[in-house]
């Protein structure tokens, strides 16, 4: 047995194997004493079943030959399943027996049952509570509760009345039969229309748990025993003291030194019987319990922007072509001709960026003539200027000694004011110097005392009077082009304080917003996705790519009061798991006032996990980078045959498993940028106002047609309408690349399913975004989902898990109520990444209002050799492709190296290594190993880390682009890791007592505390999870754990 550790503390619930069918309610904490079951063949098994809780009697009598109703039987089956809490959510509620109301007592319990499927009703659709249950009902009830993998042969059976079973009923009994569960009376018969008595009940519900290794708590070796105080047994490795229960049930009324066997424990830990153990194996661990959370770091609060890096480009590309090559991946112009004619009309854009170059030729004017930029506003100290008072001199003024021309018309007050303007080594003029600065003259203009109009000495001539004036932006769109010769760049008027102390100036010193502006709406030499929208511009990254949270949220802030229905964010940080509050905001805005956001998901890839934020927000549309063969050739040079993701784009899921990126854009394209001109660049940056563009188009043609166009529609039209790229999995491309057309069509039938809320119960948090099996392997848990919406809804779930099986397909929820699906998985054990998708609808709405991905990493397998391990691999792969391997590191082991090879010049390929936290390992790309453009072949690139943290490491190799043009169509490589072990330096926290009983139809797991209490909560056993309810967990027939327990 591994390591175990505890997850998260919890309440849970038993799942649905666990019991099957199990009598009355649970009872007292000491074994229970029935007064009328000495004489009854059914005594011991009515005892062992008291001992667990599972009977109760009446009065101190069990009442064994008294029949069970139908409706006694639903509870039974409902309370032994740990399903009772869920009750009370149903009682109140009309189901589908006419003969059935919540008046009836058992009316949840019924509900709950049928739901389940575990019990049915009559053809004349009554459910008939209070007629006893007859043994061949019961032979029904067992073959749902676990249905056999292959028809049992019913002519084995041999009950002298065996006519008297239906003949479609004869597989039913013989499968009960063949597992032991079901037996005939002493005279041959089976008596399938016999009413079933408690006592016969009894006996199956023993059998089954028999079967199931469900009977006892804990097993061990007696090393000393107290009579009627207390017992010590070498339970596993350690030595336990339990004490007794009053009346304890023990073989032959004592225990003995040696004695071996298994025990019952109740809540508090008391023995309440001791038995031996048949037909099962059992292994018991005590093992240091160590803590899994995880903490959230992050570096600093700087945001960056998201350019990526390339092999440089061999080609010469053409401005009018490159976007149109992207524009006709997605679709665009087949929407045109679609939606009769939209372009974003109508709908504008907000840029929150580095700000865009106002005086660029194609950002003037959308393709109906009104003005491009509709609003420049700057919340950064970058254009920032603080004036003083100037004293005036006969037509002039000065300047900290400068004596500078003005017009005396100009000021209504005749005070006048003034300041530098300073490049702060960004070349902004285009002189090739970063170091010029500018006199800068604000005047009162229109009413006396309300400073409204500024002049900047462009030329330096001393003079302002042959200056262009500038007023605020908004107001009237005025443009200062600075620059030399045809190479200007637009300055704006973002902001004047109105006394005159300091005003803002707007321009994009970085090329970045105006880039990515273009992408989005350029009309003219090239042409953005939607050249029919306008754009809002917000400046929020300074000219050197800096920004933090405070100005992020003020520009958001900002674009939602100014009425921006749709936001391109190409900017991010380290992911917080969507908890910041960045993430937050987003959210609330968005629900506010109905605002799409797009954001960039980074450019920390090509490893898992390196969404970054608020890409990382659940309900906004985050955006991959891919390019297709076609941009590939057009803008670099390469002849790539296939589709492929940019190696730089950010990969998901979130760590919390949030299935991320959204979907995935052209992560390229040649573009504007300042001094009206046109460069290529490639990142997530460029493949954000792809998407955003889109969506503006989408929406343009959503209102033609009179069809809402929600953030929640849009979102779900582009996943739905998206193209999975052959070869990457969900969580690398999300949906796929964008596809407008299919989109469009999906869009004109969508409807929005009702809100619910998903989470696991034992996790500290209230909404679950997925799970993430990087560091553990689902095995147990229970889906807890709430529906919010004022209507209640049978829900129906879908699985395209293969080995994952639900207790049940529909769930009846309520208005406001919670209810529990239980899962268990049954995931592969070959090594690689595995993505499933578990959906939920609501009624006939055909789109999933619960939507949860799976995502597991089944890590490579190490070679032991004395104290090194060793891995390796043989592989190939395409131009542009990347491939992944995950690789498990131990606590306390003291190097991982990594090493790639490319023999013989037979490819071209280059390795990145990613950490437990998807943090990149020297992050500076390292060397192709295979060909090169110098003609010599380098043989091997490698990463060493130096006591690396425990954990699943990924190790990535990338295949260049270039491969045509080396003659070769593939990569081949090998993969060699080698891990030393060292010293472990785990802190303890806490012993389990874990106990595998493992039987001939399941296996349970027991989790005690070592002083019997039963533990409640997450656990990982190795590296599976489990969720424990009170002690247990039964895993499936098919389930089981991982080598090693």
């Amino acid at each position: 047995m591994k390591r175990i550790e505890k997850k998260v503390r919890g309440r849970a619930y038993l799942c649905l194997a666990v019991w099957l069918l199990g009598l009355f309610l649970p009872v007292s904490a000491q074994a229970a004493v029935f007064r009328d079951i000495s004489y009854s063949w059914a005594k011991g098994q009515i005892q062992h079943l008291a001992a667990l809780n599972l009977v109760e009697g009446y009065r101190g009598y069990f009442e064994p030959d008294r029949f069970l109703t139908r409706a006694e039987l639903a509870k039974i089956l409902i309370e032994i399943n740990g399903r009772g809490k869920e009750v009370q959510s149903l009682q109140n509620v009309w189901g589908v027996f006419r003969d059935l109301s919540p008046k009836h007592w058992a009316n949840g319990y019924i509900l709950l049952a049928q739901e389940q499927g575990w019990v049915k009703g009559y053809p004349d659709g009554t459910f008939r509570p209070d007629q006893p249950v007859t043994r061949l009902e019961l032979a029904y009830i067992l073959s749902r509760l676990q249905p056999s993998d292959q028809d049992v042969p019913w002519w084995n059976l041999s009950f002298r009345d065996l006519g008297k079973i239906p003949e479609e009923a004869l597989g039913v009994v013989a499968n009960g039969v063949s597992k032991g569960w079901l037996q005939g009376y002493p005279d041959g018969t089976f008596r399938p229309h016999n009413k079933l008595t408690r006592a016969e009940a009894a006996s199956v519900v023993y059998r089954f748990l028999a079967d199931t290794g469900g009977l006892y708590d804990l097993v061990g070796t007696v090393t000393a025993y107290y009579p009627g105080e207390s017992v010590t047994l070498k339970a596993g490795n350690k030595e336990v003291t339990l004490r007794l229960a009053h009346e304890a049930l023990l073989p032959g009324g004592a225990l003995y030194s040696g004695w071996y066997g298994g025990l019952v424990l109740d809540q508090q830990g008391r023995v309440l019987l001791a038995g031996p153990l048949q037909g099962v194996s059992a292994e018991v661990a005590v093992q240091r319990n160590n803590s899994s959370s995880s903490a959230l770091t992050r570096d600093n609060d700087q945001y960056r922007l998201f350019n990526g890096q390339q092999e440089p480009s061999q080609a010469a590309p053409d401005p009018a072509v490159s976007l149109n090559i992207t524009r006709r991946e997605m679709g665009v112009d087949e929407l045109l001709n679609l939606t009769g004619g939209a372009t974003g009309l109508g709908e504008t854009i907000a840029i929150i960026d580095t700000g865009v170059d106002a005086a660029h030729p194609d950002l003037q004017a959308n393709i109906q003539g009104w003005p491009k930029i509709v609003d420049w506003r700057d919340v950064t100290e970058d254009g920032l200027v603080n004036l003083k008072e100037l004293p005036a001199d006969q037509g002039n003024v000065i300047l900290d000694g400068q004596t500078l021309g003005v017009n005396s018309a100009w000021s209504k007050s005749g005070l006048w004011r003034g300041g530098w303007w300073q490049e702060n080594g960004i070349d902004l003029d285009f002189n090739g110097t970063g170091d010029d600065r500018w006199p800068v003259l604000v005047a009162d203009s229109n009413k006396k005392g309300i400073y409204d109009t500024v002049w900047i000495d462009t030329n330096h001539n001393g003079d302002f009077r042959d200056e262009t004036p500038l007023k605020v932006f908004a107001s009237n769109r005025s443009v200062l082009k600075l620059g030399q010769g045809e190479k200007k760049r637009g300055v704006v008027l973002a902001e004047l304080a109105s006394d005159g102390s300091s005003l803002r100036l707007g321009f994009d010193g970085s090329g970045h917003g105006t880039h990515v502006a273009g992408i989005a709406a350029a009309s003219g030499q090239v042409n953005g996705v939607a050249p029919g929208a306008r754009l809002l511009v917000i400046k929020a990254v300074d000219s050197r790519g800096r920004s933090d949270t405070s100005k992020l949220a003020q520009a958001i802030n900002l674009a939602a009061r100014l009425g921006a229905k749709i936001v391109n964010l190409s900017i991010g940080i380290q992911s917080e798991n969507g908890r910041s509050s960045i993430n937050r905001l987003l959210k609330n805005l968005s629900d506010q006032y109905g605002i799409i956001f797009v954001v960039a998901a980074g450019n920390n890839g090509p490893g898992l996990s390196t969404i970054t934020m608020p890409a990382d927000t659940a309900g906004v549309i985050s955006v991959g980078a891919y390019i297709s063969p076609a941009m590939w050739l057009q803008d670099y040079g390469y002849k790539v045959n296939s589709d492929t993701l940019w190696f730089f784009s950010s990969r998901g899921p979130r760590k919390d498993g949030l299935a991320l990126p959204t979907v995935v854009a052209p992560g390229s394209a040649v573009s504007t940028i300042p001094g009206g001109g046109y460069e290529l660049s490639e990142g997530t940056s460029m493949a954000a106002p792809h998407v955003a563009g889109a969506i503006a188009v989408l929406r343009q043609g959503a209102k033609a047609k009179g069809l809402p166009a929600t953030p929640e529609l849009i979102r779900r039209a582009l996943i739905r309408g998206a193209v999975p790229i052959n070869g990457y999995s969900e969580v690398e491309q999300g949906a796929g690349k964008v596809n407008l057309v299919k989109s469009w069509l999906v869009l004109k039938q969508l409807q929005t399913p009702p809100p619910m809320l998903v989470s696991i119960n034992g996790y500290d948090f209230e909404s679950l975004a997925g799970l993430y099996g990087r560091e553990f392997r689902p095995l147990v848990l229970d889906l807890k989902i709430t529906n919010i919406d004022s209507q209640n809804w049978q829900m129906r779930f879908e699985s395209n898990i293969s080995g994952t099986i639900m207790s049940q397909n529909y769930l009846l929820l309520p208005s406001l109520t919670s209810r529990t699906l239980p899962l268990h998985f049954n995931l592969p054990a070959e090594p690689g990444l595995y993505t499933y998708h578990l959906q939920g609808y609501a009624g006939p709405n055909p789109e999933p209002a619960v939507d949860l991905l799976t995502t597991y990493i089944s890590p490579e397998k190490w070679q032991t050799d004395g104290t090194i391990k060793r891995w390796q691999k043989e592989d190939n792969a395409q131009a542009g492709q990347s491939k992944r391997y995950f690789l498990r590191v131990e606590e306390g082991s003291s190097k991982l190296r990594i090493r790639l090879q490319v023999e013989g010049g037979q490819g071209r390929t280059r390795l990145h290594l990613f950490d437990p936290q998807g943090r990149e390992v020297d992050p500076d790309l390292t060397a192709f190993a295979g060909v090169n453009p110098d003609g010599q072949n380098r043989l091997e690139v490698s990463k060493e880390v130096l006591n690396p943290q425990a954990g699943t490491w990924e190790v990535v190799a990338y295949t260049s682009a270039t491969l045509a043009n080396y003659q070769l169509t593939e990569s081949r490589y090998s993969l060699q890791a080698e891990l030393e072990s060292g010293t472990a330096t785990s802190k303890p926290e806490g012993e389990l007592l874990v106990t595998v009983f493992r039987a001939e139809q399941g296996t349970m797991v027991a989790v005690r505390w070592p002083d019997g209490r039963p533990y409640n909560g997450m656990i990982l056993i190795d590296s599976d999870l489990l969720q424990v309810t009170s002690g247990r967990v039964y895993l499936w027939p098919k389930q089981t754990l991982n080598p090693g327990y």
